[in-house]
C-alpha cells in the first residue's frame, strides 16, 4: 500500500483561504491469486410486485417476454456456475418482509439442484421492504465468515422502498453497518422506476457500487464482474484518517464516501479495494491567521490479503500565507484541480438529476446555479486550469438546457445519475 498526498497549491491565505487536498490510496499489488480469501455473497432480490412486468414494466405476453423476476432468478443460477466449492452464496428475497430463500452454503455438485430450486420458487407479490432485506443479509454474515471469506451483499430492486426504513439517511445507516463490519453492499436498480437516489446511497454507504440497469440480459455480466472484483481485492476494509495541526475546516469529502468526525480527527469509509482511489477534499481557512505551516497528518488503515491489519501513515505540510502576492509564488497543481472540476460536474448531475426525476425546477435551478458559482469561484482561485474550468461550465449549461426543455428520457437521467457516480469512484 502506497498514500500519496498532494494539495492544489501548498499554501492557502490567512484570510478566505482556499485550495484542495487529493489523497491517493494505492492498494498492494496482487502477486499471487491464490492467497486470496474465497468470496462470501448474498444476492438479495426484490419480489415485489412490480418484477411481475417486463423489464420496460408493460404486462408480461406468455411466450414473448420475460419479466424482470425471470432475469433475476436466471442470473442468479448462472452466477452460482461462476463459484467454487470454496465459495459461498446465500439468497434473500423480499417483498413487505425479508425470506431466507436459501441459507449460506458452499456450492458443490451435491446440493446445486436444491439451491436451483429454492430460488426458482420465488414468485414476485406484495410491497418494498429494502431494509429489512439488508438486516436480513447481514444477520446471516457471521464472525467466523468474515474472518475467512471477502463478504459481499448484493442488492437488486427497481422499485421505491415503501416498507420498513424508508428514508434515505435510515437505510444509509443500514448500509454503513454492514461496512464497518466489513461486509460490502453493491446495488443494482433495475428498470426506470426505482429510486435513484437510494439506490446510490445504499451502494456509496456500503462501500460498494451502484448500478443503473435496462438491459436486463446485462445481468449476467454484472454478477459476473461483482464475483472477479470480490477476488481480486487485496485491501479490505480500507479507513481513510485526517488530523490537521491547526483549526483549517475539511469539507465533505468531494467523492461522497460516509464519512464522521471522531474526536480530532476525520474518518471516511473507503471499502474494500483493488486499484487505486483518489478521495478530494476542500480546504478553507478563515481562523490561522500568523504565518505558519499546517502539518496534515493523513492514515489510511486495512487488512491485507493474509488477513493483518496494517496502518500507513503521511505528514504533508501547507503553508498559511498573508497576502495574493505569497499566495501566487507557490505552484498550482493543475491535475489536482482538474479533478476538483470534475467531481463537482459528477456531484451536480448526480444531485440534479435527482431533482428532474421529482419535478424539482425550482431545487434543480438553484443546484445548477449554485454550482456555476463554485467554478466561478475556482477560476479566481486557480490559473492554471481556466481552460478546463470553462469547459466543465459549458458542460453543464447544456445540461441545464436539456432540463429546461425536458428534453431529457427517463433512461437519460438513469444512465446520467450512474455514469457520473460511477466517475467518482476513479
Amino acid at each position: 500500500m502506497s498514500v500519496n498526498v498532494l494539495f492544489s497549491r501548498e499554501a492557502i491565505l490567512n484570510k478566505n483561504g482556499l485550495t484542495h487536498m487529493q489523497v491517493e490510496i494505492n492498494p498492494p499489488k496482487a502477486e499471487v491469486k491464490e492467497n486470496s480469501k474465497p468470496v462470501l455473497m448474498v444476492i438479495v432480490l426484490d419480489r415485489s410486485g412490480s418484477m411481475g412486468m417486463s423489464a420496460d414494466s408493460r404486462p408480461v405476453v406468455a411466450g414473448e417476454s420475460a419479466t424482470k423476476m425471470d432475469y433475476a432468478i436466471n442470473s442468479t443460477i448462472k452466477f452460482t456456475d461462476l463459484l467454487t466449492d470454496k465459495d459461498m452464496i446465500g439468497v434473500v428475497s423480499f417483498d413487505d418482509m425479508a425470506v431466507i430463500e436459501q441459507k449460506l452454503v458452499n456450492v458443490t455438485e451435491a446440493n446445486k439442484k436444491e439451491i436451483i430450486r429454492n430460488v426458482r420458487n420465488i414468485q414476485p407479490r406484495g410491497c418494498t421492504n429494502i431494509s429489512d432485506a439488508l438486516i436480513t443479509a447481514k444477520k446471516m454474515i457471521t464472525k467466523e465468515h468474515l474472518d475467512n471469506y471477502n463478504c459481499k451483499i448484493i442488492l437488486l430492486s427497481d422499485g421505491e422502498a415503501n416498507r420498513g426504513v424508508c428514508d434515505i439517511d435510515g437505510l444509509s445507516s443500514i448500509a454503513l453497518d454492514c461496512l464497518k463490519n466489513g461486509i460490502t453492499v453493491t446495488s443494482l436498480g433495475i428498470g426506470l422506476q426505482y429510486n435513484s437516489k437510494i439506490m446510490d446511497t445504499i451502494a456509496t454507504s456500503g462501500g460498494g457500487l451502484f448500478y443503473h440497469i435496462e438491459d436486463l440480459s446485462l445481468l449476467n455480466n454484472i454478477f459476473e464482474e461483482e464475483l472477479k472484483l470480490s477476488n481480486t481485492i487485496t485491501a479490505k476494509g480500507v479507513k481513510l484518517f485526517i488530523k490537521v495541526s491547526e483549526p483549517l475546516e475539511i469539507g465533505e469529502n468531494m467523492n461522497e464516501y460516509a464519512q464522521e468526525v471522531k474526536d480530532d480527527e476525520i474518518e471516511i469509509y473507503i471499502g474494500d479495494i483493488h486499484n487505486q482511489r483518489r478521495v478530494l477534499f476542500e480546504i478553507k481557512n478563515d481562523f490561522v491567521e500568523d504565518e505558519k505551516d499546517c502539518t496534515f497528518e493523513v492514515r489510511v488503515c486495512y487488512t491485507n490479503r493474509e488477513g493483518t491489519q496494517i496502518t500507513e501513515t503521511v505528514e504533508k505540510k501547507i503553508r498559511v500565507v498573508q497576502s495574493e502576492e505569497e499566495l501566487k509564488k507557490y505552484k498550482e497543481n493543475e491535475e489536482v484541480v482538474k479533478r476538483v472540476a470534475t467531481l463537482l460536474q459528477n456531484a451536480t448531475i448526480i444531485y440534479t438529476s435527482h431533482l428532474y426525476e421529482k419535478g424539482d425546477f425550482h431545487g434543480l435551478t438553484h443546484a445548477l446555479s449554485n454550482a456555476n458559482s463554485k467554478l466561478e469561484t475556482l477560476s479566481h482561485s486557480y490559473s492554471c486550469a481556466s481552460g478546463c474550468l470553462q469547459a466543465t461550465m459549458d458542460d453543464l449549461k447544456v445540461v441545464a438546457s436539456n432540463y429546461t426543455t425536458q428534453s431529457y428520457s427517463a433512461s437519460d437521467v438513469k444512465t446520467m445519475y450512474a455514469r457520473s457516480r460511477s466517475a467518482t469512484r476513479e
